[in-house]
């Protein structure tokens, strides 16, 4: 979703993407996503250690770590017609369904729950709780 890619770079992310074939991070500019090379855009906050380590043209094979990524935040490609809802890290969400008259509560994180939470909550509630485990979007379906 471009709204919360301009919300992250507006609060000082950086975007990249990772090139499939070396390993390696690029700074995004002008690349576009691609079903050969790329199928997302990865965003570290612009003070994080890890984008010196991809200024030096590290691959996450050899010299970039997991640990290093702890601050990675994905968004990418998905479905034909559905928002790009390759989001990680993914908000906590309950969702609220009726089934056979009766109200359910289900913990979810399924593309079209993400689709919910990007059109009912704001950008910075969503950015928030990506990190934040204390908070949870509340979606109620039962409501028509």
């Amino acid at each position: 979703m471009q709204g919360l890619i301009d919300y992250l770079l507006s609060i000082g992310y950086k975007s990249f993407i990772l090139d499939c074939k070396t390993m390696k991070y690029k700074e995004k500019g002008n690349t576009p996503l691609s079903t050969m090379v790329n199928l997302d855009y990865r965003l570290f906050h612009k003070n994080d250690p890890i984008i010196s380590k991809i200024r030096q043209g590290c691959t996450i094979s050899n010299e970039i770590k997991k640990e290093d990524r702890s601050g990675e935040i994905i968004i990418g490609l998905s479905e034909v017609g559905k928002p790009p809802t390759l989001i990680y890290p993914r908000p906590k969400i309950m969702v609220l369904r009726s089934e056979n008259g009766l109200n359910k509560t289900y913990n979810e994180q399924g593309d079209n729950e993400m689709n919910i939470v990007l059109q009912k909550f704001t950008l910075k509630e969503v950015f928030n709780s990506m990190y934040n485990t204390d908070v949870i979007l509340k979606i109620d379906l039962t409501k028509s």
